[in-house]
Formats: C-alpha cells, structure tokens, sequence
C-alpha cells in the first residue's frame, strides 16, 4: 500500500499537532508536579506513569488491529483533550498524577498508532525513508515549537493556561485522524512478548545497539522532566528563557541529523559517529552541574554540546538498528520502540535515589558517567561498512 500525497500530508500534519500537544504538556509537567511533590517523589510518580504506559504499548497494537486505528486514534484525541482541561483544573497531587498517567499512556499510543498507520501504508515500498524523514522532521520541528510557545504563554506558574492551549492544539489531530487513511492490516499487532523476547535472544549482535539507543533515551527523559525543573527552581531563570534553552536544544537535532546521516554512511561509520556522540553528550550534560547561575550565553553552549552528542547517537544507533531488521521483523521494532517507555521508568528512579544522596545540581554529573557506558556498548556494535 502506497501513500497518496493527500494522505500523507493529514497523517504529518496530524503528527505535528499530536506531538506539539504532548510537548506542550512534558516540558511542564515535572514543574508542574513539583508543585504538589518533593524532587524524589516526582520521580516515583513518573516511573509510574511510564510503567503504565508501557504496559499499555503491549496491548494496545492489537486493540488497533480489531477496532480499527483510525477509530481508536480519535478516541484517544477526545481523552487527551478533557485530560488536558483536567489538568487545568488539578488541585491536588493524587488528581494530578493520575490524570498524568492517563495522559502520557493516550500520547505514546496516539504515536505508536501514527507510526502504524505509516508502517502499514509504506511496507510494500522499497523506500520508506521521504516518509519517516517527514515524520521525525516534524516531530523535531513540534518540540522547537512547544519550547517556544512556552516562552510566551508561561509567566509565573500559570500551568493552567498551558494545558488549556495544549487541549485546544489536540483538536485538530483528532479531525485529522478522522480522516486518516484506512488500513487492512497492522504490522506487529500480533507480536507476543515472549516471541519478542526469544527473538532478541537469538540476535544478541544487536544488543549493544539497542543498549546504546536506549542510554540516549534515559538522557532525553533526563533532559525533558530535570533539566526545566533544574533551570526554573535552581538556576533562576524565567520560564521565558527555559523556553528558548529548550527551543535551542533541539536545533542539532533539525539541522544536524542528515549530514550525520551521511558522514556515517560515507566516511566514519555509525560506530565511530556514536562513540563520539556519546563522549560529547556525557561531556555536556555533566557540566550542567557546574553553571549554578543564570548566564544564558553559557548554558546556550553546554545545551547545544550535550545535544549535538544526542543527534550524534540518535542518528547512528537508529541507522544502526534499521539496516540490521527487515520489515518483516515487526517483534523487533516493537522492541526498539518499547524502549522509551522503559527509559522512561528507569531515568526518574535512577534521579530519585540520586537525590537521596546528591544535591540536584549533581545528578546531572552522575547522569554523564552514566551515559558513559555507552562507549563500551559501541565498541561492540558490529561494524557494517
């Protein structure tokens, strides 16, 4: 099955609400929670949100498959939009951290409903990636517009009017997904757990791939639910200039990907591309503990160092990973997009037993030692040039 232009511009442009919905949403919530929680009970609650979400991820590909993605889709929309005004509402630790797990658990399967219309569309092509690239383009491009829409909507703790333009920005993608193309089939709405898990067993030379990607996505949970908190509670800056650190952070990202994209595959190679990634991202976000005040032009420099890293590992671990798997090995991408959600429970619990012991501003030094075991997991991805 094969994309019409028209198709695919409803799916993107759905894609690009959906994800400037939910960002608007992440960049806030950990502040927005701390209001009603201690830094290591925030972690907790959103381990526990993403332990939800995840479990959610295992079943929900087949609930798309026998109820139609396009239905479930809109369903989903209509549930973000009244938990974003409920959120709007929360005046109470349990009300919100409830109505955070309901949320983060409707985004991550608004996404992986997305990414299967678009599997499902593009599997019989030989070429998928003008598609995904407009996928991840505006993915990028919707947080670059959430960090800086927050420049402007967010003053002084009115999260309220936040969540309000959030449940507004979902509308359109729930119009949008009424209309998206229908489908005959979901790749991977039939993988078992166990199938995947026996499936990763016999292709061990992908592992120190996936452990790699998965390092990269514990420094952008970091990243998303600390990094704000840290700059806004600690730091001292407006959420004006958190905005805009965070509209700069994802520029390597817009800028910078392709032509890594084609350094790896022309010159270095994804090894030697994520090695390096991984030193200058552990460099970056362990020097975020050591700017204690608010001097824009230096936090402007670690931000888009430690970002760099992430586009460097972004791009050759993924690269990495998607010349290893066939489309016909539908358990193994579920693998590799489970690994979010999971990052996502691990990041905020390895946070809230750092704060035991550390002052906040030190975590970020552990979080780059951390992400330093990345080295070791390049060295052993198998060389494919």
């Amino acid at each position: 099955m094969k994309f019409s232009k028209d198709a695919l511009a409803r799916l993107s442009t759905g894609n690009f609400f959906a994800r400037y919905h939910h960002y608007l949403i992440g960049l806030v919530i950990s502040t927005f929670l701390a209001g009603f929680l201690s830094d290591i009970a925030l972690g907790y609650v959103i381990a526990a949100a993403s332990f939800t979400t995840a479990l959610s991820l295992i079943v929900m590909p087949r609930i798309f498959y026998r109820s139609g993605t396009r239905r479930i889709l809109v369903l989903f929309g209509i549930i973000e939009m009244v938990i974003s005004i409920g959120l709007a509402l929360a005046r109470s630790a349990p009300v919100a951290g409830i109505l955070f797990a309901i949320q983060s658990m409707c985004a991550y399967n608004i996404f992986l409903g997305l990414d299967l219309l678009l599997e499902a569309r593009t599997v019989d092509e030989q070429k998928t990636g003008h598609a995904r690239g407009i996928f991840l383009a505006l993915a990028n491009l919707s947080v670059l517009a959430a960090s800086f829409s927050l420049s402007f909507i967010l003053t002084d703790h009115n999260f309220s009017d936040v969540f309000l333009i959030a449940a507004a920005a979902i509308v359109p993608f729930t119009m949008f997904a009424a209309s998206f193309p229908a489908v005959s089939r979901v790749p991977g709405s039939h993988v078992t757990f166990h199938h995947t898990f026996r499936e990763i067993r016999q292709r061990t030379s992908l592992m120190p791939t996936m452990l790699a990607h998965f390092l990269l996505l514990l420094f952008f949970a970091w990243e998303i639910y600390y990094l704000p908190l840290y700059l806004y509670e600690h730091v001292g800056f407006s959420w004006k200039d958190t905005g805009f650190l965070f509209g700069i952070s994802i520029l390597p990202y817009i800028f910078l990907e392709f032509p890594i994209g084609v350094l790896a595959d022309n010159y270095f190679g994804e090894k030697e591309i994520a090695l390096f990634g991984f030193l200058i991202m552990a460099l970056g976000i362990a020097c975020f503990a050591f700017i204690g005040t608010p001097d824009y032009v230096a936090w402007i420099a670690v931000v888009l160092v430690a970002n760099l890293g992430g586009a460097m590992v972004e791009v050759s671990t993924e690269t990495h990973f998607f010349k290893r798997v066939a489309v016909t090995d539908a358990d193994l991408v579920s693998s590799f997009r489970m690994l979010r959600p999971i990052a996502a429970i691990v990041a905020p619990l390895i946070a809230s037993a750092a704060l035991y012991f550390l002052p906040f501003s030190e975590i970020f030094v552990l979080f780059g030692l951390l992400l330093l075991f990345g080295v070791p997991f390049t060295i052993s991805m198998r060389d494919l040039r």
